[in-house]
């Protein structure tokens, strides 16, 4: 359950991020990101004139490069992770950052559109950079006899309820406030919660784990399999 909670804060900030990506970029273009901002990314009388097509299809482009740096720094960050034998600092770290970046968003975009566009790019890529980590993480933790549906719950409560709840509470508060800046601030504070439960999952699996005789960043998840292996062995001797 911590590790869902965990996911679910995570997923509600980055997928809300992605969906509205290439508006609130329109919007930044448009120099309405902080007020004034449409669902179409520019004013009424901009949507009319022949640079509007221009400014979508750059846009578009530009919400594309976030992702092609998260897939990248996902590789290297699941490669650290193996080669050290560790996880959830892979997790819990590059989360923390992502949002403490996220909420500087206004300042860094009031400088300049680079600016404002680097925030975004530098938070998502740190965002995804360990979804690959989390979800080996989140396998260690169950029951092989129950990894199926361990898998489908995560998938469902993180992926499908994230990825609809997510962008609409974001766009609520575009529609509330006309402006993208209280949104990025609620995303990262969400990120923020997501690495400090992360961490704090990692100092109780390696502190409170060896109280109960478990070692390693796989305290809970050898509970779990010694407990199994106990019921597997005494099922035998009863057959």
């Amino acid at each position: 359950m911590p590790y869902i909670c965990c996911c679910l804060l995570a997923a509600l900030s980055f997928m809300s991020l992605y969906q509205w990506l290439p508006v609130l970029i329109n919007n930044m273009l448009s120099g309405t990101a902080l007020s004034g901002s449409t669902s179409s990314g520019m004013s009424a009388a901009a949507a009319k004139g022949a640079a509007s097509s221009q400014q979508t299809r750059e846009a578009i482009l530009l919400s594309g490069i976030p992702p092609i740096c998260g897939s990248v720094a996902m590789l290297v960050v699941a490669w650290h992770s193996d080669r050290v034998n560790e996880k959830n600092w892979h997790v819990a770290i590059p989360y923390v950052i992502s949002g403490i970046v996220l909420t500087l968003f206004t300042p860094f975009y009031k400088i300049s559109f680079a600016g404002g566009f680097a925030v975004l790019v530098i938070s998502l890529t740190l965002s995804n950079c360990s979804q690959g980590v989390y979800s080996s993480r989140v396998v260690g933790c169950l029951d092989t006899r129950h990894v199926g549906i361990g898998l489908a719950l995560y998938t469902a409560v993180c992926g499908i309820l994230a990825g609809f709840s997510g962008p609409l509470i974001t766009g609520a508060f575009v529609q509330k406030m006309g402006s993208f800046s209280l949104a990025t601030v609620a995303d990262g504070v969400m990120l923020i919660a997501a690495g400090l439960l992360m961490a704090g999952l990692a100092c109780w699996e390696k502190w409170g784990g060896r109280r109960l005789g478990v070692r390693g960043a796989g305290g809970a998840a050898a509970v779990v399999g010694v407990t199994s292996d106990m019921q597997q062995m005494a099922y035998k001797q009863d057959v």
